[in-house]
C-alpha cells in the first residue's frame, strides 16, 4: 500500500477517535457493514459522529484504487481497514483545503472498509466520497448512467425497491473477473425477472429463472471482467408493478491477504481452446434459416459485440452458420466483413447442411409459426420465434391497433429511450419508433408502412412511407432504426416543421400487397418534454420569457434538500413587466425520479408559483416525516437519490419556456 499525504499532528490525533471501530471492523469480508463504495461514482454523505461513516469498498486484485474525500465544512480525514490486521493499512489528512486521498494497491480480490471522518472530534458536515480504479480491466466511469445517488450494491446487500414501469429498476454493482454471482428477487405482488447486464460490453450475463411465482433466482453467474455491471429488476409481465426485495450475494469466497503479504502477480488467463467463432459487427444483425435473404422472416437479431459459435458455411463461403450461447439458437447470418469479424477464414470451414430455397406460397395457405414465447420484460420477444438473449432490447408502447383479425403487432422503441408514464410515453432527448408486426391476416405481405406523427391540434407534423423491413419511422437500416436527436432548434426531417414541447400521436398505417388502403393501423400518444424546446419561439426582437428556480428547500436553491422541500418558481414575460407573474398565465410544475417517471406534478395559477401551493407569496413546506416519507400519491421517497425539478413557464401569449434542476434529497 502506498500513502499520498503525510499526516498531520492534528491527523494522529484522530486515530484515536477510531479505537472503537477496531474492534467492529474485524468481520468476515463477505458481509458488508458500510454504505457500498462503487468505482467510479462519488457519492455523497454527512458527517454525524465523532467516529465517521463506513464504506466498503470491493477491490479486485491487481487493481490500485485512489479514494478521495471532500468537504468544505471540515478537514477531511480517510483510513482504510482490511479484516486481518488491527490498524489501518493506509490513512491520510487533508492539507491546505484539498481533499484528502489514499491509494489503495489491491494484493488480493476482497472487500476493504473505508472511514471517512474528520481531523478532530468536532468535525461534522457534508462530503463527497469517491473511489477510481486505475488498472481495471477496462473503465469503470458511467458518466451518462451512474452519478451521485445511484443505488449502488455490495456483495452480501439486500434492499428493497418499487417497479414503477414495464422498463423495471436499474441497479449497479462493482464486480471483479472470476466472481460467480448470485442474485435473488422476490415480491408479493408480481412474478420477477432480473436481468444482469454489461455495459462495457453490451451484453447480457445472465437471466433469471422462476423459481416460484415470487421469487427468481440467477445462480452463479461468473463475470468474465473486472467493472462496473447492472441489474435490471422487473415483472414476467410488462404490466407488473409493486415492491421488491433483491439480495445480491457471491457465490464464491474472495478473502484479502495481509497487506504485509508479498504481491501475487495476477497471472494471465490461458487461452482456451475452443471452437471457431465470431463477433457480431452490426447493430443488430438478422438470424435466418438459411443462407440468404430470402429466407424470411429472420428468427432473431443479434446483438453487436456479441460472440457466436462458428460451425458451417455455403458454397462460395458468403453466408455462416452460426449457434449463439448460451441459448443455442443455430442461423445464417452473413459472412460479410461489416457484419462479423471471425477467427478463422469461412473458407476454411465444412459445408453446412443447406435447407431447401423457401419459393413463395400462396397468400390462401397460412405459414406454419414455431409455438408462441412469453414476452419477458425489458426485451420484448418477437412472437412465434424461438427465445434469444441476443434480440434487441424494445419497449412496447401504449396505444391501440386493429385487434383480433389475424393482426399481431405494436409500436415499440428503444429501452433506455423514452420512459412510460400514465399510460403515455415521454421523450426527452432523442426518439425513434418501430411498427413491430409479426403476423398479419393470412400471413399476407406487407407492402408498406405509413407513418403519420401530429400534434395536440391534429396538425400533420411528419410523415414517412417506409418499404424496408423493420419499418422505422425515421428509417434506417434491417432492422437498426435512426434515431432522432431532439434539442434546440431542433426539426422533424424531411419537413423542417419546427419540433416543440407537447402532446402527439404516432400512427403506422400498414399498407398490404395488392391493397390502395391501408388494412390497419396502430398508434399511440407520446410527449416531447426537453427543457432545451420551448412551446413556442419569440418573435424577431421580442425578449425570451424570464424563468428560473428560486427555491428548491427551505430558503435554500441548492442541490441538496435535507428534510423538506419547496420547489418555487419564478417567471415573467419581459415585454409585460418584471414583476414575478407579469403576463404569466401559469406555471407546470413537475418533480421527475432518476428514472424520469413523474412522482408529482401541479399547475399553480398564482403567483408565487409554488409547486405544493401555500399562501401567496409564501410556498408551503413538503416536510419528509411529516407525509411518511412519501410523495402524495403514496410513492416512497428515495433519499439518496438525485429528483429532477422542472418548471414550465406559460406565457398569456401563447409562449412558453422550461427550467431544470436536479436535486438530492436527503433525510
Amino acid at each position: 500500500m502506498t500513502q499520498r499525504k503525510q499526516l498531520t499532528a492534528a491527523g494522529v490525533a484522530s486515530l484515536a477517535l477510531l479505537a472503537a471501530l477496531l474492534v467492529l471492523l474485524a468481520r468476515p469480508a463477505r458481509a458488508q457493514d458500510g454504505k457500498p463504495l462503487l468505482p467510479g461514482v462519488a457519492a455523497q454523505g454527512e458527517l454525524t459522529s465523532a467516529l465517521g461513516d463506513q464504506w466498503d469498498l470491493y477491490g479486485c486484485a491487481g487493481d490500485v484504487v485512489t479514494v478521495t474525500l471532500a468537504s468544505t465544512e471540515f478537514t477531511p480525514y480517510l483510513a482504510v481497514f482490511t479484516d486481518t490486521v488491527e490498524a489501518p493499512i493506509v490513512e491520510a489528512v487533508a492539507e491546505d483545503g484539498e481533499p484528502a486521498a489514499v491509494v489503495i494497491e489491491v494484493d488480493a480480490t476482497g472487500l476493504y472498509a473505508v472511514i471517512a471522518a474528520g481531523d478532530r472530534r468536532s468535525a461534522r458536515g457534508v462530503y463527497t466520497i469517491t473511489a477510481q480504479s486505475g488498472t481495471a480491466q477496462r473503465g469503470d466511469l458511467l458518466p451518462d448512467a451512474v452519478e451521485a445517488g445511484t443505488a449502488a450494491l455490495g456483495y452480501g446487500a439486500t434492499i428493497t425497491g418499487v417497479v414503477q414501469t414495464s422498463a423495471g429498476e436499474r441497479l449497479f454493482f462493482h464486480g471483479c473477473a472470476g466472481d460467480a454471482v448470485t442474485v435473488a428477487a422476490n415480491s408479493e405482488e408480481f412474478t420477477p425477472f432480473i436481468e444482469l447486464f454489461d455495459p462495457a460490453a453490451e451484453e447480457t450475463v445472465a437471466e433469471s429463472e422462476a423459481t416460484s411465482d415470487a421469487e427468481a433466482v440467477i445462480a452463479g453467474a461468473t463475470l468474465s471482467t473486472t467493472g462496473t455491471y447492472e441489474l435490471f429488476v422487473a415483472g414476467q409481465r410488462r404490466s407488473d408493478r409493486g415492491p421488491f426485495t433483491l439480495t445480491l450475494s457471491l457465490a464464491t469466497t474472495n478473502t484479502l491477504a495481509p497487506p504485509s503479504a508479498a504481491r501475487t502477480p495476477v497471472a494471465a488467463s490461458p487461452t482456451p481452446t475452443s471452437a471457431p467463432s465470431c463477433i457480431i459487427l452490426a447493430s443488430p444483425l438478422n438470424l435466418r434459416a438459411g443462407p440468404g435473404t430470402n429466407f424470411a422472416p429472420p428468427i432473431g437479431a443479434l446483438r453487436f459485440n456479441s460472440t457466436v459459435l462458428l460451425l458451417a458455411r455455403n458454397e462460395d463461403a458468403s453466408w455462416i452458420e452460426v449457434e449463439t450461447s448460451p441459448a443455442g439458437l443455430r442461423g445464417w447470418v452473413s459472412a460479410g466483413a461489416q457484419f462479423v469479424r471471425c477467427t478463422v477464414e469461412p473458407a476454411s470451414l465444412p459445408l453446412g447442411e443447406l435447407p431447401p430455397t423457401p419459393t413463395p406460397r400462396p397468400t390462401s395457405t397460412p405459414i406454419p409459426t414455431a409455438a408462441p414465447t412469453p414476452t419477458l420484460p425489458p426485451v420484448v420477444v418477437i412472437p412465434n420465434l424461438e427465445p434469444s438473449p441476443t434480440l434487441p432490447p424494445l419497449v412496447v408502447l401504449p396505444g391501440g391497433g386493429p385487434g383480433g383479425g389475424g393482426w399481431e403487432g405494436a409500436i415499440v422503441t428503444g429501452f433506455g429511450i423514452g420512459t412510460i408514464s400514465g399510460g403515455n410515453a415521454v421523450f426527452r432527448d432523442r426518439v425513434f419508433f418501430r411498427a413491430e408486426i409479426s403476423r398479419t391476416p393470412n400471413n399476407r405481405k406487407i407492402d408498406q408502412v405509413d407513418f403519420v406523427i401530429t400534434d395536440e391540434n391534429g396538425d400533420e407534423v411528419y410523415r414517412r412511407t417506409e418499404r424496408v423491413y423493420g419499418y422505422c419511422a425515421f428509417g434506417g437500416g434491417e432492422p437498426a432504426c435512426n434515431v432522432l436527436e431532439i434539442g434546440r432548434d431542433a426539426r422533424w426531417p424531411d419537413t423542417d416543421n419546427r419540433i416543440r414541447n407537447g402532446d402527439y400521436n404516432v400512427e403506422a398505417r400498414i399498407f398490404l400487397e395488392g391493397d390502395n388502403d391501408p388494412s390497419a393501423s396502430w398508434n399511440t400518444p407520446f410527449t416531447i418534454d426537453n427543457p432545451a424546446l420551448d412551446g413556442n419561439v419569440a418573435a424577431p426582437g421580442q425578449q425570451d420569457l424570464v424563468v428560473r428556480i428560486v427555491q428548491t428547500a427551505p430558503n435554500s436553491d441548492a442541490d441538496i434538500a435535507y428534510g423538506a422541500l419547496v420547489f418555487q418558481v419564478e417567471a415573467y414575460d419581459p415585454g409585460r413587466g418584471s414583476r414575478d407573474g407579469d403576463g404569466i398565465r401559469n406555471v407546470d410544475l413537475r418533480i421527475f425520479d432518476e428514472n424520469g417517471s413523474r412522482v408529482y406534478e401541479r399547475t399553480e395559477n398564482n403567483v408565487a408559483y409554488c409547486a405544493f401551493a401555500g399562501g401567496e407569496p409564501e410556498c408551503n413546506i413538503f416536510d419528509f416525516a411529516e407525509n411518511g416519507d412519501a410523495w402524495p400519491d403514496g410513492e416512497p421517497i428515495r433519499f439518496g437519490r438525485r429528483y429532477t425539478l422542472r418548471g414550465t413557464a406559460n406565457a398569456e401569449d401563447g409562449r412558453s419556456r422550461t427550467v431544470e434542476m436536479r436535486v438530492t434529497l436527503e433525510r
